[in-house]
Protein backbone atom coordinates (compact mmCIF):
# COMPACT_ATOMS: atom_id res chain seq x y z
CA UNK A 1 0.00 0.00 0.00
CA UNK A 2 1.26 3.39 -1.02
CA UNK A 3 1.33 6.05 1.56
CA UNK A 4 0.90 9.67 0.69
CA UNK A 5 3.34 12.00 2.12
CA UNK A 6 2.32 15.48 3.23
CA UNK A 7 3.32 18.45 1.03
CA UNK A 8 5.71 21.05 2.33
CA UNK A 9 4.35 23.76 -0.05
CA UNK A 10 2.20 26.60 1.27
CA UNK A 11 -1.50 26.24 0.65
CA UNK A 12 -2.76 28.17 -2.39
CA UNK A 13 -5.34 30.92 -2.13
CA UNK A 14 -7.79 28.81 -4.09
CA UNK A 15 -7.51 26.15 -1.38
CA UNK A 16 -7.76 28.65 1.51
CA UNK A 17 -10.90 28.74 3.58
CA UNK A 18 -13.71 31.00 2.28
CA UNK A 19 -13.79 33.18 5.42
CA UNK A 20 -10.98 35.29 3.95
CA UNK A 21 -13.19 36.13 0.96
CA UNK A 22 -15.48 38.24 3.09
CA UNK A 23 -12.64 40.27 4.55
CA UNK A 24 -11.09 40.88 1.13
CA UNK A 25 -14.50 41.93 -0.20
CA UNK A 26 -14.85 44.37 2.71
CA UNK A 27 -11.35 45.75 2.01
CA UNK A 28 -12.28 46.11 -1.67
CA UNK A 29 -15.45 48.07 -0.81
CA UNK A 30 -13.49 50.27 1.60
CA UNK A 31 -10.85 51.02 -1.04
CA UNK A 32 -13.57 51.67 -3.61
CA UNK A 33 -15.18 54.25 -1.28
CA UNK A 34 -11.75 55.76 -0.68
CA UNK A 35 -11.12 56.12 -4.43
CA UNK A 36 -14.58 57.64 -4.94
CA UNK A 37 -13.83 60.14 -2.16
CA UNK A 38 -10.51 61.08 -3.76
CA UNK A 39 -12.23 61.51 -7.14
CA UNK A 40 -14.89 63.75 -5.56
CA UNK A 41 -12.15 65.77 -3.87
CA UNK A 42 -10.33 66.18 -7.19
CA UNK A 43 -13.55 67.38 -8.85
CA UNK A 44 -14.20 69.86 -6.04
CA UNK A 45 -10.61 71.10 -6.35
CA UNK A 46 -11.02 71.62 -10.11
CA UNK A 47 -14.26 73.55 -9.55
CA UNK A 48 -12.61 75.70 -6.89
CA UNK A 49 -9.67 76.37 -9.19
CA UNK A 50 -12.01 77.52 -11.98
CA UNK A 51 -13.84 79.84 -9.57
CA UNK A 52 -10.57 81.29 -8.29
CA UNK A 53 -9.33 81.87 -11.85
CA UNK A 54 -12.58 83.68 -12.63
CA UNK A 55 -12.17 85.82 -9.52
CA UNK A 56 -8.58 86.55 -10.55
CA UNK A 57 -9.78 87.79 -13.93
CA UNK A 58 -12.42 89.98 -12.27
CA UNK A 59 -9.86 91.42 -9.85
CA UNK A 60 -7.51 92.18 -12.73
CA UNK A 61 -10.29 94.09 -14.52
CA UNK A 62 -11.07 96.00 -11.32
CA UNK A 63 -7.39 96.89 -10.88
CA UNK A 64 -7.24 98.25 -14.42
CA UNK A 65 -10.45 100.21 -13.83
CA UNK A 66 -9.00 101.64 -10.62
CA UNK A 67 -5.89 102.79 -12.50
CA UNK A 68 -8.06 104.50 -15.12
CA UNK A 69 -10.22 106.06 -12.41
CA UNK A 70 -7.12 107.34 -10.62
CA UNK A 71 -5.80 108.82 -13.85
CA UNK A 72 -9.09 110.63 -14.48
CA UNK A 73 -9.17 111.95 -10.91
CA UNK A 74 -5.58 113.17 -11.21
CA UNK A 75 -6.47 115.24 -14.28
CA UNK A 76 -9.49 117.05 -12.81
CA UNK A 77 -7.29 119.91 -11.58
CA UNK A 78 -6.16 120.45 -15.18
CA UNK A 79 -9.78 120.50 -16.34
CA UNK A 80 -10.65 123.21 -13.81
CA UNK A 81 -7.54 125.22 -14.72
CA UNK A 82 -8.38 125.04 -18.44
CA UNK A 83 -11.99 125.97 -17.77
CA UNK A 84 -10.78 128.96 -15.75
CA UNK A 85 -8.49 130.05 -18.59
CA UNK A 86 -11.36 129.75 -21.05
CA UNK A 87 -13.60 131.80 -18.78
CA UNK A 88 -10.95 134.51 -18.37
CA UNK A 89 -10.42 134.74 -22.14
CA UNK A 90 -14.13 134.73 -22.85
CA UNK A 91 -14.76 137.49 -20.29
CA UNK A 92 -11.83 139.53 -21.61
CA UNK A 93 -13.08 139.15 -25.20
CA UNK A 94 -16.56 140.35 -24.26
CA UNK A 95 -15.31 143.13 -21.98
CA UNK A 96 -16.92 141.61 -18.89
CA UNK A 97 -15.31 143.08 -15.80
CA UNK A 98 -14.34 140.57 -13.17
CA UNK A 99 -14.94 141.63 -9.60
CA UNK A 100 -12.18 141.24 -7.04
CA UNK A 101 -14.27 138.66 -5.21
CA UNK A 102 -14.11 136.38 -8.25
CA UNK A 103 -10.31 136.52 -8.51
CA UNK A 104 -8.23 133.85 -6.77
CA UNK A 105 -6.74 135.04 -3.48
CA UNK A 106 -3.46 133.14 -3.75
CA UNK A 107 -4.42 130.97 -0.79
CA UNK A 108 -6.32 128.69 -3.12
CA UNK A 109 -4.23 126.13 -4.92
CA UNK A 110 -4.46 125.80 -8.68
CA UNK A 111 -7.42 123.64 -9.61
CA UNK A 112 -9.00 123.84 -6.19
CA UNK A 113 -11.61 126.48 -6.93
CA UNK A 114 -14.94 126.13 -8.62
CA UNK A 115 -15.74 128.37 -11.56
CA UNK A 116 -18.98 129.40 -13.17
CA UNK A 117 -19.21 129.54 -16.94
CA UNK A 118 -22.06 131.54 -18.36
CA UNK A 119 -23.99 129.42 -20.86
CA UNK A 120 -25.05 132.53 -22.80
CA UNK A 121 -21.45 133.63 -23.26
CA UNK A 122 -20.45 130.13 -24.31
CA UNK A 123 -23.26 129.87 -26.86
CA UNK A 124 -22.47 133.34 -28.19
CA UNK A 125 -18.80 132.39 -28.60
CA UNK A 126 -19.67 129.24 -30.54
CA UNK A 127 -22.10 131.15 -32.79
CA UNK A 128 -19.47 133.83 -33.55
CA UNK A 129 -16.98 131.17 -34.62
Amino acid sequence: MATHRQSHAFPRASHAPSAGGQSSNARYLEKKREVEGVMALEQATEDLLKRLEGMSDDIEVMAQAAAVHGSVMAHWSHVFRLAGLFLDRSQAAHGVATSEADLPTGEEEAGQQLIRISIDALQQTTQDS
